[in-house]
């Protein structure tokens, strides 16, 4: 007797056959006359107004898409035989069509009834990349998105991937592979090595985006490409990249350690992973703070002391190379002063230290002891000036340090801002931040807002941590967005760029300033007016200081010429000009994170 249900093979039969039907497609012949209908329009001279086109085309298109079987099979038929279809232009026919299945099936009403699962497969992805990967990185990316290729296994896209990288096509590999997220099946030879040499870094950048085992991969390899014992040549000849297309000026340790140290702030990679590029920046800014100290003689003590610890941290390389550039300084106090600081071993102090260091405690000794030699000692400070010498040749603060306020809680800024919103005032405004050593990252610690009697420095640090988004924006666009009253700047670009990049929130609110006044444009008219005018006479400094000795005269005129030259710039020498004397800048490289600040760093902001 027959069953009165059907056998799990009938079953399966007519599932298959229904499936069919369900995704039965239209005829080429209909395709064909569907893709006739659009570019009788699109491509018609006699209508010049491009938006009654588009809208034309539009209705046409979504009145087909709506009766298709499978619309992603009838959009993919007409991009791929559309006349304009190779120019792979966003301005073409075919990416239009492209850009309206998207619109069409994100409508409300098609998102149900669309069956994404039913509908689109692998045969029909596939053929969607072959026919769009490589091209216009926007029509690729259109694609990608429209198709859902991201989707959870697409592997099958990896042969296809890999036949572009046996090709030499690495731009067109790296694109698809980031695209698709495709990175895991991948190694660092296949795509990020051939991307390096052929200087695409900003496609290597997309293409570790989200993947911080490939982002530490890079910056290692960068790191040992770095180090001086690492040929670079054979790297590039063990790359199996073609050497026509190596682009070999951007492969040196330079600047390769630029773009090391760039993608480690940006994907927060922590130094003690890039050994060489560490070391190396430190070195660099050592050197830099040494010049800064000793050629420009432009640190005073305490800034240099704090800058120095913040470029050596607790690494034992640097705190030896500290010592060593010191020799070269022939500043043997200052090399001894840091061996002890830092507890370096003997084994790791140069001779010339052990013996300047022997000499300094012996005569320490003697000095206890009262006890003296036939001849005097040499005086290491003898050539140097302190910086309260110094202070006699810079413009100094004329308003008393109880006239400056530190704003670093709720109360301190709501009075803060009713003072500075009053009327008629004219707001000067400054800020800093701590300068970046080797590989750290910096944020605004300062902001300096002062009216002509009373100078306000904000806490950043400290109010940002407090004080809720909402607040900041509140008094942020009360000072800058008032129109009653007037806001001074010197070369005000940096700064907002700082605040921006440590508070991206406040971007809308400070391209909306009113009333302020750059004055470096300014400058510029009252330099060149005084151009011709004779520089600040030597003799009106020595009457200045008739109680120095004569022997202190001669160190402080060798002093003055020196740092006339550095000094005599910027916003320095505009006050120079106005008001006799340059500013001094001692305190602006220094460690304005440090609380609480120095009595030198509060004076220098104000």
């Amino acid at each position: 007797m027959a069953s009165s249900s059907n056998s799990p093979q009938l079953d399966a039969w007519i599932t298959r056959n229904q499936n069919k039907a369900k995704v039965e497609e239209l005829t080429t012949y209909e395709m064909y006359d569907i893709l006739a209908q659009l570019e009788s329009v699109w491509f018609d001279d006699k209508t010049p107004d491009r938006f009654h086109v588009n809208k034309t085309v539009s209705n046409i298109l979504c009145r087909h898409l709506q009766n298709a079987p499978n619309p992603y099979s009838l959009t993919i038929f007409l991009l791929e035989n559309s006349k304009d279809f190779l120019t792979f232009k966003t301005t073409s026919l075919s990416f239009f069509v492209l850009k309206e299945l998207d619109k069409w099936l994100n409508l409300p009403q098609n998102r149900n009834r669309i069956d994404k699962a039913r509908l689109l497969n692998e045969e029909i992805r596939t053929h969607v990349y072959k026919v769009t990967a490589g091209k216009n990185f926007t029509y690729f990316d259109m694609a990608v998105k429209v198709y859902e290729m991201n989707h959870k296994g697409n592997d099958y896209f990896v042969p296809l991937v890999r036949y572009n990288i046996d090709n030499q096509k690495f731009k067109e590999a790296s694109v698809a592979i980031t695209k698709l997220r495709l990175q895991r099946h991948f190694k660092i030879n296949d795509v990020i090595i051939p991307l390096l040499l052929q200087d695409k870094v900003n496609l290597l950048e997309n293409y570790v985006i989200g993947q911080p085992d490939q982002q530490r991969e890079v910056v290692q390899m960068l790191d040992n490409l770095c180090d001086r014992s690492t040929s670079i040549e054979d790297f590039i000849n063990n790359s199996g990249v073609e050497l026509t297309s190596v682009k070999r000026g951007q492969l040196n340790r330079k600047t390769l350690s630029k773009l090391a140290v760039r993608l480690m702030k940006l994907y927060e990679i922590p130094a003690n992973l890039c050994p060489n590029i560490t070391n190396a920046r430190g070195l660099g800014a050592i050197k830099y703070l040494l010049y800064k100290r000793y050629i420009e003689m432009s640190m005073g003590s305490g800034s240099w002391e704090e800058m120095v610890l913040t470029a050596v941290g607790d690494n034992d390389y640097l705190k030896e190379q500290l010592v060593e550039q010191l020799m070269c300084y022939n500043d043997l106090q200052e090399a001894v002063k840091w061996t002890k600081n830092f507890r370096l071993p003997d084994s790791k102090i140069p001779l010339s230290v052990l013996e300047a260091r022997e000499k300094f405690s012996q005569q320490l000794t003697d000095e206890a002891g009262c006890s003296t030699t036939g001849d005097e000692e040499e005086n290491w400070d003898s050539q140097t000036l302190s910086d309260k010498d110094m202070s006699v040749f810079y413009h100094q603060l004329v308003i008393p340090l109880d006239h400056i306020t530190m704003v670093d809680s709720r109360d301190s800024l709501e009075k803060c801002s009713k003072r500075l919103s009053v009327p008629g005032s004219v707001i000067g405004i400054d800020s800093e931040w701590k300068p970046t050593m080797g590989t750290e990252k910096s944020g605004i610690s300062i902001m300096q807002l002062a009216v002509h009697d009373h100078i306000f420095l904000l806490d950043m640090m400290t109010l940002i941590k407090t004080l809720s988004r909402e607040e900041i924006s509140y008094f942020i666009q009360l000072v800058f967005c008032n129109e009653e009253t007037v806001k001074l700047g010197y070369g005000f670009d940096a700064d907002l760029h700082m605040v921006v990049k440590s508070l991206p929130y406040l971007k809308d609110i400070l391209l909306c300033m009113k009333r302020f006044v750059d004055i470096e444009g300014v400058s510029s008219l009252v330099l060149k007016r005084n151009s011709d005018n004779v520089m600040l006479d030597e003799s009106k400094l020595e009457d200045e200081d008739e109680d120095r000795s004569d022997a202190a005269q001669e160190p402080v005129a060798k002093v003055v010429t020196s740092f006339s030259k550095s000094e005599e710039k910027g916003l320095s020498e505009l006050v120079r000009q106005c008001f006799g004397k340059p500013l001094c800048k001692n305190e602006q490289m220094s460690n304005w994170e440090r609380r609480p600040l120095r009595q030198e760093q509060i004076v220098y902001a104000s």
